[in-house]
C-alpha cells in the first residue's frame, strides 16, 4: 500500500516535471521572432541562455538578425526576453511608455541594499522624485560651477603628461571622469583619499569586466557563488563604504545656508520631507548611497572609456586630427583656453565625439528594460515583465544606415540636421541617462583642451586593435600613444 501510494507520487510529479518542460520550451504565439518555430532553440530550465555568449553579444546579433530577422526572442532560463535591432524600433522602443521598467533580479538589487534604489535599477515613485530632483540640481551646477570645476581637473591631469614619450593608455584617461563626479556629488578631491578612490575605481572596473550578460545568476540566486559574485560585491562595498563617510561628514557639518554639493542638496532635501511628512519619504540614506554607486559605477566607464576610443581613431586618421587642430586654432586659438560657449562654433570636435559614440560604444546593448503591462509592438505581442535589449551596437553600424560604417569619419554628422545626433547610447525618453548633458559637456571640454595643446601618434611600426576588451562595458585594450606638444603653442 505504501508502495503503491509512494509510486503514485512519483508519477504524479515526474508528470508535472514533464509538463513544466515541454511547457518551458514552447515559445510564446506571436513572440519574437516572426514564427512560433523560429528562433534559437529553448530548453528546459535554461531556455536558451547557452545560445547568448557570457560577453560579447553585440558580436552574435549580426549573425542572429541574418538566420531570425531583426527582432530576437530568447528566453534568459525563466524569463522571455526580446532584442530589438532595427534602427527605428530601437528609438521608438525605448521612449515606449511601457517599456520604462527595470528588472529587479536579485543580483542586481545587491548594489541597492535589495530594495529598489537607486536609478538604474528602479522604476517606483521614488526613482522618479529622485531623479527630478537630480536633474534639477544638475542644472543648477551646470550653469554655475561646472567650467570651473572642468578647468581645474583638466589643467591637473594635462600637467602631469610626458610629452614625446611612448605613453601606455591602459585607464590614463579614467581618473578625471571621476574627479569630476566626486567633486559634484560629495565636494571631494580624490588626492585627499587617493588610496581609498584608487581601490574604488580598480573593483569598480573589475566589476565591469567580469560581469555576464548570460549569467544564470542572474535568475537562480543559489548560484551566485559559483560566478565570481564576490568581485561584484567588492566593488559596491568599497563605493558604499566611501560614500557613507562623506555622507556622515556632510551630516556632521551641514548647513542649509551654504549647500556645496549634491550631498548636502540630498540632505537638505531629506530634512524636507522629515518636516512636511514626519518622516522621510524618498531621500534617505540608503537613496543616497545607491544614486551615489551609479553616479561613481557610470563616471567611472562611460566618458573616459570613449576618450580612450577617440584618441585611438583619431591617431590612426590624421585627417581628422588636422581638422580639429584647424577648427581649435581658428575658434579658440592660443590666447585662452576653451569654453562650453565655443561648442556651437566647434562642430566637428562634436562630431568627433559623436563618431566615436556610434564606431564602438560603451554600453552595445544599452541596460536591460522591462515591460510595464501586456503590450502589442511592431507586431509582437510581449507580455508584462518581458526583458528588453536594445542592439545599439548594431543599429549604429547597420550599413544600411551608415555608410562605410567601419570608417571613422565624423562627417558623417557634419550639417544642420541634429537629430543625427540624438544617439541612443545615453538611453531616450524617460529612462535617458541623467548624466548625459554632464558626460557630453566633459568630453567635449577634455578634448578641446587636449587637442588644443597636444597632438598624437602611434608608436613607429605599431597599431593598435579596435577590438574591445568585452564586459557589462566596452573598453579599448590597452595601447602606446606618443602625445607631443604641438609646436608653435603658447602655454597658458
Amino acid at each position: 500500500m505504501i508502495f503503491e501510494i509512494g509510486f503514485n507520487l512519483f508519477t504524479i510529479i515526474w508528470v508535472i516535471f514533464l509538463l513544466y518542460c515541454i511547457r518551458s520550451c514552447i515559445r510564446p504565439k506571436n513572440f519574437p521572432t516572426v514564427m512560433i518555430r523560429i528562433g534559437p532553440i529553448i530548453l528546459p530550465f535554461i531556455g536558451s541562455a547557452w545560445t547568448i555568449p557570457a560577453k560579447g553579444v553585440e558580436f552574435s546579433i549580426p549573425k542572429w538578425v541574418k538566420k531570425y530577422g531583426n527582432t530576437i526572442g530568447h528566453k534568459l532560463y525563466y524569463e522571455k526576453l526580446a532584442i530589438f535591432c532595427e534602427n527605428a524600433d530601437i528609438y521608438d522602443g525605448l521612449k515606449h511608455p511601457n517599456f520604462q521598467g527595470r528588472y529587479q533580479s536579485k543580483l542586481f538589487m545587491q548594489r541597492t541594499r535589495n530594495k529598489p534604489l537607486g536609478f538604474f535599477f528602479s522604476d517606483d515613485e521614488t526613482w522618479s522624485e529622485v531623479r527630478r530632483f537630480t536633474l534639477r540640481y544638475f542644472g543648477t551646477v551646470f550653469n554655475t560651477e561646472l567650467e570651473t570645476i572642468l578647468h581645474d581637473e583638466l589643467l591637473e591631469e594635462f600637467n602631469s603628461i610626458r610629452c614625446g614619450k611612448i605613453t601606455d593608455i591602459d585607464g590614463k584617461f579614467m581618473k578625471t571622469p571621476l574627479n569630476v563626479i566626486l567633486r559634484i556629488l560629495t565636494g571631494t578631491h580624490r588626492k585627499n583619499y587617493q588610496h581609498q578612490i584608487d581601490d574604488l575605481q580598480a573593483k569598480t572596473e573589475k566589476a565591469f569586466i567580469e560581469g555576464r550578460v548570460n549569467g544564470i545568476e542572474l535568475v537562480y540566486p543559489i548560484s551566485r557563488g559559483l560566478f565570481k559574485n564576490y568581485i561584484q560585491l567588492d566593488a559596491i562595498k568599497a563605493a558604499h563604504g566611501f560614500l557613507k563617510e562623506r555622507l556622515e561628514e556632510h551630516k556632521q557639518n551641514f548647513d542649509e545656508l551654504d549647500i556645496k554639493d549634491y550631498t548636502d542638496a540630498f540632505i537638505n532635501e531629506s530634512k524636507k520631507e522629515l518636516e512636511l511628512y514626519g518622516k522621510v519619504v524618498n531621500f534617505t540614506d540608503d537613496e543616497f548611497l545607491s544614486c551615489g554607486i551609479d553616479m561613481l559605477q557610470a563616471g567611472n566607464e562611460s566618458s573616459g572609456k570613449t576618450i580612450e576610443f577617440l584618441l585611438m581613431y583619431v591617431a590612426l586618421t590624421q585627417r581628422v586630427q588636422d581638422e580639429l587642430h584647424e577648427e581649435i586654432d581658428r575658434v579658440v586659438g592660443q590666447s585662452r583656453y576653451p569654453t562650453l560657449n565655443d561648442k556651437i562654433r566647434m562642430p566637428y570636435l562634436e562630431s568627433t565625439i559623436y563618431e566615436a559614440m556610434r564606431i564602438n560604444p560603451i554600453s552595445p546593448n544599452g541596460v536591460l528594460h522591462r515591460v510595464t503591462e501586456d503590450t502589442h509592438f511592431k507586431g509582437y505581442f510581449l507580455e508584462k515583465d518581458t526583458l528588453l535589449y536594445f542592439a545599439v551596437k548594431y543599429a549604429m553600424n547597420d550599413p544600411k544606415k551608415w555608410k562605410n560604417p567601419d570608417e571613422f569619419m565624423p562627417e558623417r554628422f557634419m550639417g544642420g540636421d541634429r537629430s543625427k545626433k540624438r544617439l541612443p547610447n545615453f538611453g531616450l525618453g524617460k529612462r535617458s541617462c541623467i548624466g548625459e548633458v554632464l558626460a557630453k559637456n566633459f568630453m567635449f571640454l577634455y578634448l578641446a583642451y587636449f587637442f588644443q595643446r597636444y597632438s598624437i601618434q602611434f608608436p613607429s611600426g605599431y597599431k593598435p586593435s579596435t577590438y574591445p576588451i568585452l564586459g557589462l562595458t566596452n573598453g579599448p585594450q590597452p595601447f602606446k600613444l606618443i602625445i607631443s606638444e604641438r609646436k608653435n603653442v603658447n602655454r597658458l
